[in-house]
């Protein structure tokens, strides 16, 4: 054997033998190292619903969960009406928030434990006329909520506790028509109601302490339609936190002051019990 292949194979026998001594002291463990420690903020992947039911049929949904503050970047709004359902488990404040480029649109803004649902339009401000700002300043006199535009958002989570948030967008193909028997408490959202031409008579209870709101959405976004606005500690009408009312809305394509047929989601923005009844029948015009 020549110098050169035993020198080749004392070399290769050291590195082996140094290989098992640096396993035997160490116990055969990998050693871990930490780079870095992030608070724990753990988010779902975003899950599309199935769409086999009423609910959801030409609808997209996508769910996240987590706890603490979180900002969930890349959310996609698309044309018609969001439905935001939430929830929180903890003491302390607890606020979603939508981000785009040029404004922030406050969803919840509550305090310890939450369940609850809001509803947005989202439409393309400029399909209102030649001028965008015009048509979007129109929109957000007669709507507690800005008018949304499609598009990137983020969505900021101000949290103490664990969170989850649904979100529901789209234009459904269809719903249900009147008559219209609901009940629930806090904030929710009925989804979805089909208007046809003539005059609806929407009565309204709700008992509560804070305050007590309802509005429509139209399914494509293009138009919310306020219907009550009420303060119910400043308000001489409510007697020992109740209140109860009715709105006589026209709903004719040929109207100008009326509201336009068709599908509409209601909302309700309360801090007590209520109910919405809406009659099978209407005044034709």
């Amino acid at each position: 054997m020549g110098k050169k292949v035993k020198l080749i194979l004392g070399i290769t026998g050291l590195i082996i033998l140094i290989l098992i001594v640096r396993s035997v002291t160490s116990g055969g463990e990998e050693e871990v190292v930490v780079k870095e420690e992030f608070p724990l903020v753990e988010i779902s992947s975003p899950t599309k619903a199935s769409s086999d039911s009423d609910s959801t049929e030409g609808l997209t949904s996508e769910s996240y969960s987590g706890s603490g503050d979180t900002t969930l970047k890349d959310v996609i709004l698309n044309s018609g009406v969001l439905i935001i359902s939430s929830a929180h488990e903890g003491s302390k404040d607890f606020k979603v928030s939508l981000v785009g480029e040029d404004a922030t649109q406050v969803s919840f803004e509550e305090t310890g434990n939450f369940t609850g649902s809001v509803a947005h339009s989202v439409y393309k401000a400029s399909d209102f006329s030649g001028d965008p700002g015009e048509g979007k300043q129109g929109l957000s006199e007669e709507s507690i909520f800005e008018l949304l535009e499609p598009g990137t958002v983020s969505i900021d989570v101000v949290a103490d506790g664990t969170w989850s948030i649904d979100l529901l967008q789209g234009i459904p193909p269809g719903g249900q028509q009147p008559p219209v028997d609901w009940q629930s408490s806090g904030q929710g959202v009925v989804k979805w109601i089909e208007f046809e031409k003539g005059n609806f008579k929407i009565s309204m209870e709700h008992t509560g302490e804070k305050v007590f709101q309802a509005y429509l959405l139209k399914s494509d976004g293009s138009h919310t339609e306020m219907m009550v606005d009420v303060d119910m500690a400043s308000n001489p009408s409510v007697v020992d936190g109740r209140w109860s009312g009715a709105e006589l809305i026209n709903f004719s394509p040929d109207y100008v002051f009326g509201v336009e047929p068709g599908l509409y989601a209601l909302a309700i923005v309360a801090d007590g019990e209520w109910t919405v009844t809406i009659p099978a029948t209407s005044t034709r015009k």
